[in-house]
Parts: C-alpha cells; structure tokens; sequence
C-alpha cells in the first residue's frame, strides 16, 4: 500500500490532537442551545385564510395581483366563435402553486332552497252566514257620502202609483233610469218605463206611454280631487200610436264637483232635459256633511236632506218630475204632450254599502198638462204619490 492510498490523517498525524480538541470543544456548546430552546414557549403558526379555490386573499388596502409567472386568462375565441373568460382555464401547473388548474367543484348546499318545517296553525272558527253578509254589505262607506266616489245620477228602479183625484188624471208607473250603478264608472245604460194613465177626461189620451232610452255615463276623479260625472244618451217618448219621431229626445247631464272642506263639496253643471217646458236645468249647490250620520245637498234641481243609523236612512227630497210624449189622443192627430209636476217626499230606505230599497210618500202639486198643437193646457189640482224605490 502506498501513501497516497491513506487518509490526510495518516499522512499528517501532526494535525490528529488539534481535530480531537475541537470535537469535544463543539458538544457542550450545542447541549447550551438545546437547553435554552427548550425552555422558550412555543409560537403559535397561523395559516392564512383561503377562499373556495384554495387562495390567499389580498390585503383590503391592496388590490389583488397575480404572482408576475401566472399567465393571463385567454380571451380569443374557440372554433364556434365562443370567448373563453374563465381565469382557470389556462393557468399552469408550473407556477407558485397559489392558483390552481380548475376551480373546485362549487358546494350546491348554498343554493338549495331553505326548507322550513310547516306547522299547523288553529283555524278561526267559520263566521255565521248572516254575520259575514253584514260584513260584506258594510265593507265600505255610505254611497252617498261625502267620502264615497262622487256622482250626480245613478241606477234607479221605480213604482209610482198616484192618485186620479177630482181632476180625473193619474198613473200607475214602473221605470228603470238609463244610469250606471255606482260599481261601473263609464259604459252604456239603458232605460225603460210603462206608464198605465187614468184620464184625463179630456182630451181622451191612450191608457199607455212608453219610455225607451240608451244612455253612455262616464264618472271618474281627478288629480286634484274633483270630479265629473257626464252623459249624453237618446231615446224615444210615446204612445206608438202615430209617429214617434216627434217623441225622440237626446237627454244627458254634465256635472263638476271638488272639494270645499273634508266634509264639504261643491257642485255645478247642466242637466239637459230635451223637454218642451224646460230644455235643460242648471246644476249648482253643496254637498255637505256637519255630522256622519247627517247629509245635506243644498243644491238645485234635487235637494235632499238624509239622516242615517246602522241599517236604515230617513230623508226629504224634492225633484222635477214629467216629461214630453209624442201621443195620438183619440179622434185627433198627432200631438206632442208636456207634463210637469214638483215632487216633495219623505222616503225610509234599508241602507247598504252601495244599494238601497226603501219606500218614499210624497206630496205633488204645480201639476200641468201642455200641449204643442195649441190645445188647452190643463192644469191639475195637487195629489199624493206613493214609491217603492230601488237603488244600485
């Protein structure tokens, strides 16, 4: 064996006893650290939060940045001219690992809907038949208050049953207005009326007239809070024993309301009639209310003062009635007739939210018989009418 074959060691014993002093000088040193880190408490390490696809996110004062050897998303279209804006589609596997490949699959859980346990609640008791049609009858105010949509005429049905008297002259009349009821605010009415005559002596009428209207309403409410009710109808007025066309009459009403005060409104209009003794009417007044259960319509052509309770009304009224008739009298020609007569009345009516029935007695007088052709008017002593009413 030569010497090149040994360790330095061999070759140089001269350097051995320096090795050996600095082994033994090193172990007590290490044993000094090992104590003292011992003794220290541990440090607690806490991992950075993550989000869903496992990244840090970024501090709040600093916008979010990728590593600088994280490639860009691709945005270039495919083979069917779709853009790919996926920021996971083209990322490496090569980078610093903080983004991976794909996005993790997403936990539906979050997007189930959240089911509540049902319970059973304890149903009220059913209401009595007659208490839930008293509910339903008094579900809103009075039709004819203050509060209530406004209007000037509305649906109306009627019985008159009046007395001949001395002068030899009544009738016996049912009529329905050419109105809408107070649920409809605009469209066509129409109206209709028998009316059986008892005279007069002379000259001597047909025992029968007839009344056949179309009427088109329109009732609504403005921004300001007024309100209009117009319309504009025609109908024809005869006996039908000759022609009627002396008898056909375009009727209608244009009427504004607004407010004066909250229990109080004001009113103004025409009322065309198509009458030979009276071709319209104005229409002006107020509506007013001192009281809930007290309404006042001081206004011309129809006032009407009306007290209410819980289920009934009591009122006076007074109105205009009559009317022109194409009529044929016997042994004569063809005439047109004019009757007019002013009625004062006290009605009873059972009260509903918006419908009413009721009776009514009254009072006539000015009654008067006109004729166009020149014959001799008639003037008739005053008589007692009787009504049976229905409203809507």
């Amino acid at each position: 064996m030569t010497d090149a074959t040994w360790p330095s060691v061999v070759r140089y014993p001269a350097i051995l006893p320096w090795m050996l002093a600095l082994a033994f000088a090193s172990v007590p040193l290490s044993n000094a650290k090992l104590l003292r880190a011992q003794e220290l408490p541990p440090v607690p390490i806490e991992s950075p939060p993550t989000n869903a696809w496992g990244l840090s996110p970024a501090p709040q004062d600093e916008p979010e940045a990728l590593p600088f050897s994280t490639p860009l998303p691709s945005v270039s279209p495919d083979a069917s001219g779709v853009i790919d804006v996926n920021p996971f589609t083209n990322v490496g596997s090569q980078d610093t690992g903080t983004i991976r490949d794909t996005a993790p699959p997403v936990d539906d859980s979050l997007s189930r809907p959240l089911l509540i346990e049902s319970f059973e609640a304890t149903p009220d008791p059913p209401l009595d038949p007659r208490t839930l049609e008293a509910m339903t009858e008094w579900g809103g105010p009075d039709a004819l208050s203050i509060e209530s949509p406004f209007f000037y005429r509305r649906k109306e049905t009627t019985w008159r049953f009046l007395a001949r008297g001395q002068a030899g002259f009544g009738d016996t009349t049912w009529e329905t207005l050419p109105y809408l009821n107070l649920q409809r605010h605009g469209g066509l009415a129409l109206g209709a009326a028998v009316r059986f005559l008892d005279g007069p002596l002379a000259p001597n009428h047909h025992p029968r007239m007839y009344d056949l209207t179309a009427m088109y309403q329109h009732r609504a409410t403005l921004l300001n809070g007024w309100s209009f009710d117009v319309a504009a109808g025609v109908g024809a007025f005869s006996d039908f024993e000759g022609s009627a066309v002396e008898g056909i009459r375009f009727p209608g009403h244009a009427v504004l309301s607004g407010p004066l005060s909250e229990r109080a409104r004001w009113i103004a209009g025409i009322d065309y009639l198509d009458r030979d003794d009276f071709a319209y009417l104005p229409v002006a007044g107020i509506r007013w209310e001192p009281f809930p259960d007290l309404q006042v319509r001081a206004e011309f052509p129809r006032p009407m003062i009306r007290w209410i309770t819980d289920q009934k009304a009591y009122y006076f009224r007074a109105e205009l009635g009559g009317g022109t008739w194409a009529i044929e009298p016997a042994g004569s020609g063809d005439d047109v007739m004019t009757y007019r007569e002013i009625s004062v009345l006290f009605g009873i009516e059972n009260r509903e939210s918006n419908k009413g029935s009721g009776t009514e007695i009254g009072y006539v007088s000015g009654r008067r018989i006109d004729y166009r052709s020149g014959r001799a008017s008639l003037e008739l002593p005053d008589a007692w009418v009787f009504r049976i009413v229905d409203r809507f």
